[in-house]
Formats: C-alpha cells, structure tokens, sequence
C-alpha cells in the first residue's frame, strides 16, 4: 500500500516532486546524526493551549512556536484525533511524550525537521484483565457506562450493578475511557491495579448551553421564560430547503401548515394560538439581533447558513420587543467565523417529485356522460317545479346548448398527465469558516432551483451569507454582516393572475374531449362562437404564461462593541433591509382573459405589478454584568430608532401587435388600468433587562419596554410592556440532590408580561382619500373614516412551568402552562353604505387563549457505536372571543376575513357557521317528510338542509370548529457507527375543514363546461341512493356553507425520513477532509387522515380563517432526495 506522506508547513508550499528526495535525504541524516539528536531535541521548549484540535494542526502549532517541521506517515497517525494539551514553558519532548505516551511513536531529530515514526511493539503482549464499579457522586451504581480503551474499538458496558470486566493486551501506555450519556467523560490510566473503580460527575453541558433571548444571550438553565432552541444539528438533519418546512412538529406550541406546497410558496405559522383579528398572526422574526421586515419570507433564507433557531413563545421572554411580540418571535442566529484554520464546506443534493396523492379526472367519455346526465336531471327538476305545464326537452336551453355542432370534442385527453412532470431539482451551498483570535470570518453562496410538478411552476433561489467579526484591540470589537437572497418563482395556471393555487384546480377542470394539438403538431385553439373569445389551452397557459415574480431582499448590518471596563459594554447596531418585488403575467390573444376575459375585444392583457420595502434600525445598548460570592447580575439598557417605507405599483395594458415579441409595455396600444400607494412609518423604542441570580439556583428577570410609534395618534402613540419573570432551580437544593427516585434536573419558573401588535395601516387612524373621476376631471373622495383613538392592541401573557431531567438528565423536557389575554382588538368596522365610506377602525373585543405543553426527550441509548433518542410534544390551545357586541360574520366583518367562520361572545375563533345539511334526498317519501316538517321542497337526489320556511331570517348554526384539539410532533434519531437514521413526523387531531372545491364536483357550467374528479361518478343515481354527492346538474351549486362539505382535518403526518452515511476518517485524512456524509431522505413521506380532500394542510390565506377552507386540489408534493455534505481543512 502507497505511503501517504504528510508535511506540516513544507507540505503546502513545496512542490509534490521532491517529496521522495526529500525523504532520502532526511533519513540519511537522521543516520548520522542518531547520537545527538535527543540531546538537542530536548533543549526545545514551548508554550501551548490547544484543544480537541487533530494531528496536524498540532504538529502546526508547534511549527510556529519552533520553527521546526515534521514528516510522517498519515496512515501512522490515524489513531490521534481530538487532541488536547497545555504546557507553560515545557520541553517539547515531555510535551509529546504526554501526548502520545512515550511507547508510541518515535520522534527522531534533525536539524529543523523532526520525523515521526512508530515503534515497534511486542508481536505477542501479555492479556490483561480489569475489573471496577462506576458510580456517580451520590454512590449510586451506573448501569450501561461504556468503558472502552481509548484510541480503540474495545471495550464492554457496566451491567445491571455498575460492574465492569475488561480484558485487553499489556501495554505500558492503557488509558480506560469511562463515558455516559448526560455525564463528563472520564480518564484514568491503567498501572497495573486489579480494580478501577469510578466516580462520575454529572456534566451539565446541555444545560449550560448558551441560548439566545433578545438583544442577548443566557444559559439555558438559567432561563426564566418560555424559550425553546431548535439547534444546528436538528436543522442539518432535515433535507427540506425551506426553514419553515423544517420547522414542523419541532416545538410544542408552534403549529405550522405547509399549504399547498408548491414551490416557494410560504408556510404557516402560529405560536398559541391566535391572538389577533387583523388577520396575520405571524410570530416576528429576528436574524442575528435584527428584525425583519413584516412581509419577510423565510424561504428567502438559506437553512445552510443557520446555526440555531431560538422560539420565544411567552410574553416574559418576547416582552423586550414590544408592540411586535405578541404571536411570538424566531430568533435565528446564523453561522459565524470561527478561530482555527481554515474550513472549506459543501452542501449539494438532487431531489425528485411526485404528489403524496393523486388526482384523478373524468375521461372523455365520462365527461360527456355527466354532460347530457345533467341535461336530463335539469329538465326533470323543471318539470317537478311545474307539474302541469307541457314540457318537451329539446325545446329546453340546456338542451338546445349542447346539442349545436362542436359543443363536444372528439378527444380522450388526460390533461393531469400532461400538465404534470417528473422533475429533478437541486440545491446547492458553497461556503468558506475560519479566523484568528484578531479575525473570524464566514462566507456562503448558495443556489437552489426547485421545479414543481406541474409544468411551469418553479422556483429558483441565489442567496449569500458573508459575516465579519474583528477584533480591532482590546477593547474595540467591530462587526459586518450581510444577508442576500434574490429568488425567481413560476406560478402556471392561475386563472385570474392571481397566487391563489388554482393552478391544477384548473388542470383538473380541463376539458378531456378537447385534445393538446391540432393536426399540424401546433397548441389547439378553440374558439367559442358562444363566447366570443378562445377557450384556454391549458399546456401552451402553462407553457407561456406563467405569473412570474421576481424577489430580493437583503440585509447589512455592522456594530461597534466597545469594552469599557471589564463588566461593561457598549454596543450601537446599525441596519438596513430593503424588499423588491416585481411581478409580471401576460395573456396572449389566444387565451380566455386575453381575448376578453378582462376586457372586450381585447388582443393580450399585461399584467404587471411593482412593489417595495424598506426599514432602517438604529439600536444603541449598554451591558453590565456583576459576579459577586453567590451574586450574578447583568443589566442591559437600550434604544432603538426604525424607519420602515413601502410602495406599490399595479397596471394593467391591453392590445399588443404581437404575443410573442412585441409584448412589452411599450408595446401596448393602451393602459386600461392604473393604481398605486406609497407610505411610510417610525417608531422609537427604549428598553432595559436586569436579570439577578443567587447561588445558582434562585433566578429573577425583568424587562421593559416603551414603544412609540407614528401609526398611532399623537396621544396614544406610545404603549409600555413591561414582563417579569423567575425561577428556582430546585435540584441545586441538598433536599433534592441525594433523591431516590434519578431526578437529576428540576426547575419551577413563573412568567408574567404584555406584548403589543401595530400591525394596522400606517395611516389607519386619519381619514384617508383615493382619487376618482369627477365628470371626466381628476378629484379625490374618503375612502375611510380616521379614528384618532385607536390605542395599541396589547396581550398579557401568564406562564407556569417545569423544567425536568431524570438519570442525568438522559430523560428531559418540560410541563407549562400559559393563559393569554388580547385586548383592544384592532377591527375595522363596516360603515353603513349610505356613508358612502367602507370602514372604520376601532378597538374592540378581546381574545382569552389557554393551554398545555408538553415536551420529551430522551435518549434510550449513548455508546461508542450506538444511539439512539426520541423526541415527542404535544400542545393544547382553547381560546375565547369576550366583549363582542354582536355576531360577526364574512358579510359585517369589514377589514376582516372570516370566510366561512363566526365570531360570537364566548365562543372560540374559528367556527364554522351555516347550515345543517339533512343529506341527500334519497327517494320522494324522504323529500315529503322534509317538506311536511320544514316546509320546503327539495328534488330527489339534491342535499336538503335544516331551514324552517317559516323559520328566522338566518338560521345558521355553529357547524365545528377549525382549530384542532392538540398537536404536537416526533422524531427518532438512531446511530449506528457512521450510519444514522432520523424520522420525523407531527399530528393535529380535531379540527374540520371546509372542502370548497367539492362544492363544484357535482355540478357543471353548461355555458362553459369543465372537468371533475372522479368522485363525480358516486352520484345519487335511482340505481345508487347512497352515493357519496348528489345527483349531478347543471347551473350554480346553493351558495350554502353547509356541513356536507365539512370533514375531519385530523392527521397523522410522517414529514421527513433521511439516512446519512458518514465516510471513516482513515480515508478522508488522505485527501486533507475533515469529514463528509452521504444521505438519502424523503420528505412528505404520507399523511393517514379520514379528510377527503388532496391535502389536509392547505390554507386559503394567513387570515383568522385561513385554515378553515380548501379550495385547491394540489397535493403536498413529496420529494426523494440524494445529498452530500463535505469539509475541507
């Protein structure tokens, strides 16, 4: 086998050809010169600190301190990784020797260059055996401590008593290594003794973790609020390349839906519940101590470049930012330099798509069946309605409309298939990490292109990450960072221009009897005498003209930290983020709209919109922080400035010469409509900290915080949140510390705080004009009535919780429970219409949430070889709408989007509200008997409903609920040597939702008929009065909210499964590479739910009632995914 030789210093600067003369040379003077070398050797001395650091940056280390350089063999020194050693003045011969024991190596001096070779050891050595007892600090025994010798693979685990029995060859250099999950690792050095018994210390290293809470950072243990850190190694495992999508079923409290999934598309997000009626409810995001704009898109971000992910769920921990605190905040710290040579990393992988469910349409045949069976049912219906009159079906319209020539294609089209695609998508990041203790430094690029399947959806993303952190003195820390995304997204088959994810509802609805080319190979056009215009094409829609929008955003930030003294600090932070969206959608002649679907006669149509926003921050902080005997004090006092800016541009352009060239805006003949608005807003904010801790176990925090901001009038503008928090570390008690019962962690915190929301208008409290045509001359009319009391919404929040850990915290987690009071609701009020204004905002109403969180983590299994740790949460959530002077409904809400929901005194947010449906009117004796209780008629095979005619105007009732029940998540990590295993999955039980797009299954447009599922053939037929729908007609379905399209929403989902590889260090040290991982994943692996529907996930909007209805038929789209994850040094 080929030698591979390693050099320090010489290997990276002298060309590889002389390394064999190099070597020649070396021994022949090591050779003559044997007798003096340890003489010289020893008169070396240095002076090291370096830790868990490998071999050849060790041998680098003292390369600086000497001048001396080393060659050997790499192959001899695999064995020596994660080396750690201290020395003051010492010889460098005692020091290597301490390192790699003195019967290890040999280290042969010449000159300047040392050689490092092996020793020769004995071919048979002597078998020894040793035995012992692990216990940890309070005599209990420890079962299952591995004890294996270090630098190899043998070892043994204590049994059920603690005991050990260890056998191995004499060697005058045998370290035994003893390690247990939620323990320090132990050294000892065998020296002969029959037994080595063992004392292990508890290692508190997870509860010492530094987390991050908001203009600062505290150790986990010593938190007092609800703070929850999702870390790096948890995000790296997942394969999705969006952050919210990795975000699922990982905290207890947070609920996130993935929506229709398609590409770019953004996740939903709530934390507790809902706590707002403005509709976004969203918690605030803040990256590296900056927040976010309120439109910021996690998906602008690049999961590679993150290093944690911090979740403030109370208002005792998100009370220090105020009036944007309260539905939660995402505190995400990305990766920064670090000291230590340089790190090269790669991050690529492949995925694949296909729906986790399909869909399936009418076929040709079956869709002319269902046309005349429609024709038919109406007529009937008509003559029923009119007995005595003399009808004759061909003189019908429905029949005289379908019967003209042409009104059926003669095709057998499956439009699903041809409008969906097999894609391969990739992702990809590049990036560069090191430093020095004056410098550290982090770079990334990253790239990202995400095909959907549906032909012409697609997203591609460019993002780069550079941050810089200088040490300028010793007292002088300066800082620059800065975040980029620039991100393209396709959304074909939007009907009406709009990102409503009608896509491949329309696909679906496609005409199967209509085919996808004419006889000369081009796109079918097919012009409707009826209509007046064409009829779209749904391959050459999707294929030429998809919605396109353009995105970029971007952050740069910088600080300057001063040192003032040694317990105090200055820091001023500066940032600024700007968002540019452009979107553009044009309809060739050739399609429904652009031939008239917008306009009349129209010859394409353009769409085109530009928006933008913008905000500037300007924080400046002091920090002291006191460690007196048993005392810890910190205080942190602040100011922030913010300016945020916003504008938008929409025109419409109609008639150009040509739909493929000239079809620019400067090419339309006219601009049919034209809109805009620009606005702009500030607030000042002042803020402080204290946090006090006694004897490391007794544990205060309080904040404060005055916001004042321009959205308000002059006297309400400002609004105080003050929080107050604290703990007790209970198992630091002596009571505690000798239990019998593995209690290793135990900690009670109480939290109390108040958060605002100004997520309202920036000029809601003034009234407000738009212009108007005043005969044919420009004017200006209100559009809204200012309202100069408008006070600032404001959430009170209660926490109680405990914190746990059992048998060395193997087994941790937390038990809470919170109360959250929103009051003053932001709500705009409908105006009466003969004020000839739409709305007014007011403060009115309140929102009462209370709930339960539960979090468990365990690890079953920490050896050498194998782990394995389970994760589970679940959370519950009630909430009360109180002080509502009246029912509110979609058709009073004003500002408000309730949908198919009700807000009523008492009552939870989010019920459905409409009738009760009687099912399907199976035979005439059934639609006599409803007639004779309810007085109203309902034909043979159509749904009837509970409605009195002689009943109330409204009759509708409270139908269930869109909230579910609880919630929560799972995962199981699993490691076995270099090969590991985690799944991942979360589950919602209880909530309903609204099938709109079943509403339109059983019924057809005659005018201009489209396709159905074939769910549409388990009709009501005489032959099948069980059916699933109702007869199938033609016309509008009732514009009912009824319960026959409400259906559980319950789920059980399994989200992501990856399996990783990890190559042994013996074959990558060859080619200088830290480490590198191959895996495999699968992400929306299934779904087991009862729903109907394509995806249980789907949202209509982030509005209160987003969740509650479905109009798609787009499925989750599940991926399978083949990656690489590489470094270099």
């Amino acid at each position: 086998m080929k030698k591979t030789l390693g050099w320090t210093h010489f290997y990276e600067k002298k060309p590889i050809k002389f390394l064999r003369i190099m070597k020649l040379l070396l021994v022949l003077m090591t050779m003559t010169s044997l007798t003096i070398s340890a003489k010289t050797f020893s008169q070396y001395r240095v002076t090291l600190d370096v830790q868990n650091v490998g071999v050849m940056e060790l041998f680098k280390e003292i390369q600086k301190k000497t001048n001396l350089y080393f060659v050997y063999n790499v192959e001899d020194l695999v064995q020596f990784q994660h080396l750690s050693v201290s020395a003051q003045n010492e010889s460098l011969e005692t020091v290597l020797k301490r390192v790699f024991g003195d019967k290890t190596l040999d280290f042969i001096y010449e000159g300047e260059v040392i050689i490092v070779k092996p020793k020769i050891l004995q071919q048979t050595l002597e078998k020894i055996v040793v035995k012992g007892t692990v216990k940890d600090k309070q005599g209990k025994i420890m079962p299952g401590v591995s004890v294996v010798i270090k630098g190899t693979s043998l070892g043994v685990a204590t049994d059920v008593e603690g005991r050990y029995t260890l056998t191995f060859p004499n060697d005058d250099q045998v370290v035994l290594l003893f390690t247990f999950i939620g323990m320090k690792p132990k050294e000892v050095l065998y020296t002969g003794q029959k037994e080595v018994d063992v004392t292990l210390e508890e290692n508190l290293a997870e509860m010492d973790e530094v987390v991050v809470v908001g203009y600062g950072t505290s150790k986990k243990k010593d938190l007092t609020g609800s703070v929850v850190r999702i870390p790096q190694q948890v995000l790296e495992k997942s394969s999705f390349t969006d952050v919210g999508k990795m975000l699922q079923g990982q905290v207890a409290g947070v609920e996130i839906l993935q929506g229709l999934g398609r590409p770019g598309d953004r996740v939903r997000i709530r934390i507790r519940g809902e706590s707002t009626l403005q509709g976004d409810a969203s918690p605030l995001i803040v990256i590296d101590d900056i927040p976010m704009p309120e439109d910021y898109d996690l998906n602008m971000l690049n999961p590679n470049d993150i290093q944690n992910i911090d979740v403030l769920k109370g208002a005792s921990a998100a009370a220090i930012y105020g009036s944007k605190g309260s539905a939660g905040v995402l505190l995400i710290s990305t990766k920064q330099g670090k000291d230590g040579s340089p790190e090269v990393f790669y991050s690529g992988n492949v995925f694949f798509k296909n729906f986790e469910s399909p869909v399936k349409t009418l076929n040709g045949d079956q869709f002319r069946h269902l046309i005349h069976e429609a024709v038919l049912n109406n007529f009937k219906y008509s003559s029923m309605n009119n007995p005595d009159a003399n009808f004759d079906i061909r003189t019908s319209s429905d029949y005289k409309q379908v019967v003209v020539p042409g009104y059926f294609g003669e095709a057998n089209t499956d439009w699903m298939d041809v409008l969906t695609r097999q894609p391969v998508s990739t992702n990809h990041t590049l990036g560069i990490r090191g430093g020095n203790k004056y410098a550290a430094y982090y770079a990334s690029l990253g790239y990202t292109e995400d095909k959907g399947r549906v032909v012409g959806n697609d997203a591609r993303r460019i993002s780069l990450t550079s941050n810089l952190d200088i040490k300028a003195t010793k007292f002088l820390e300066l800082g620059l960072h800065f975040t980029g995304t620039k991100q393209k997204i396709k959304n074909s088959l939007e009907p009406n221009g709009w990102d409503d994810g009608e896509g491949l509802s329309m696909a679906a609805a496609a005409r199967p009897d209509i085919p996808v080319y004419d006889e000369n190979g081009d796109y079918y056009r097919y012009y409707s005498t009826g209509h007046d215009r064409y009829l779209n094409n749904p391959l050459q829609l999707a294929q030429e003209a998809p919605k396109t929008i353009d995105r970029m955003f971007y952050t740069v930030s910088g600080y300057l930290r001063l040192l003032l003294t040694k317990d105090l600090r200055y820091q001023m932070t500066y940032s600024y983020s700007e968002t540019k969206d452009d979107s553009d959608l044009y309809w060739g002649s050739y399609t429904y709209n652009g031939s008239g679907g917008y306009y009349n006669d129209a010859k394409g149509i353009l769409d085109v919109t530009n928006s933008y926003s913008n905000q500037s921050n300007f924080d400046n902080a002091l920090y002291y922080t006191k460690t007196l005997e048993n005392h810890d004090v910190s205080v942190m006092l602040g100011t922030t400035f913010n300016q945020e800016k916003a504008g938008n541009l929409a025109q419409t352009y109609q008639d150009f010469p040509d739909d493929y060239i000239q079809n620019a805006i400067y090419s339309a003949a006219k601009l049919a409509s034209n809109s805009g608005s620009d606005d702009k807003s500030a607030y000042f904010s002042v803020y402080g900290r204290l946090n006090y801790k006694l004897m490391d176990r007794y544990l205060l925090t309080a904040t404060v915080r005055r916001d004042a901001s321009s959205k308000f009038s002059p006297s309400h503008r400002a609004g105080w949140f003050p929080s107050v928090a604290g703990g007790w570390i209970m198992s630091e008690e002596n009571f505690l510390k000798d239990n019998k019962i593995g209690l290793s962690f135990l900690k009670l915190r109480v939290g109390w705080g108040v958060t605002g929301d100004n997520r309202i208008g920036r000029y809601t409290w003034r009234t407000r004009f738009t212009n108007c045509d005043y005969f044919d001359k420009p004017g200006a009319k209100p559009m809204s009535v200012g309202n100069d009391q408008v006070k600032w919404e404001q959430t009170v929040q209660m926490d109680y919780a405990v914190d746990y850990g059992f048998w060395h915290n193997r087994i941790r987690g937390s038990l809470g429970y919170y109360t959250k009071n929103t009051k003053g609701l932001l709500y705009a009020y409908s105006m009466a219409p003969s004020a000839g204004l739409t709305n007014v905002t007011l403060n009115m109403a309140k929102i009462h949430n209370q709930g339960v969180e539960f979090d468990i983590n365990a690890q079953v299994i920490e050896t050498n070889d194998v782990t394995l740790g389970l994760n589970f949460n679940i959370s519950k959530n009630k909430s009360k709408v109180l002080n509502l002077d009246r029912e509110m409904t979609s058709s009073v809400s004003g500002g408000l989007n309730l949908g198919t929901t009700v807000l009523k005194e008492g009552e939870p947010i989010g019920l459905f509200y409409g009738y009760k449906c009687l099912g399907i009117v199976k035979d005439q004796k059934m639609s006599d008997e409803i007639f004779e209780k309810y007085g109203n008629r309902y034909q043979v095979g159509r749904y009837a409903y509970e409605i009195y005619a002689d009943g109330p105007e409204d009759q509708r009732q409270i139908l269930g609920k869109t909230n579910p029940d609880f919630y929560g998540g799972f995962a199981i990590d699993f490691r076995y040597k270099q090969l590991s295993f985690r799944a991942a999955g979360k589950y919602s039980v209880g909530a309903k939702k609204h099938w709109s797009g079943m509403e339109d299954q059983f019924h057809v447009n005659l005018y201009n008929p489209s396709n159905r599922l074939t769910m549409a053939l388990n009709r009501w037929t005489p032959d099948n009065p069980e059916a699933f729908g109702q007869r199938f007609g033609s016309g509008w379905e009732s514009s009912y909210v009824s319960d026959n399209y409400l259906f559980d929403a319950s789920f059980l989902k399994l989200t992501d499964i990856t399996i990783g590889y990890d190559l042994p260090f013996k074959w990558l040290q060859k080619i200088r590479v830290s480490n590198c991982n191959i895996y495999g994943a699968v992400n929306n692996v299934f779904t087991l739910t009862k729903y109907p529907g394509t995806n249980v996930e789907s949202y209509s909007s982030d509005s209160i009632s987003g969740a509650a209805q479905d109009y798609s038929v787009y499925p989750l789209e599940r991926s399978f995914t083949i990656g690489l994850k590489i470094m270099f040094r």
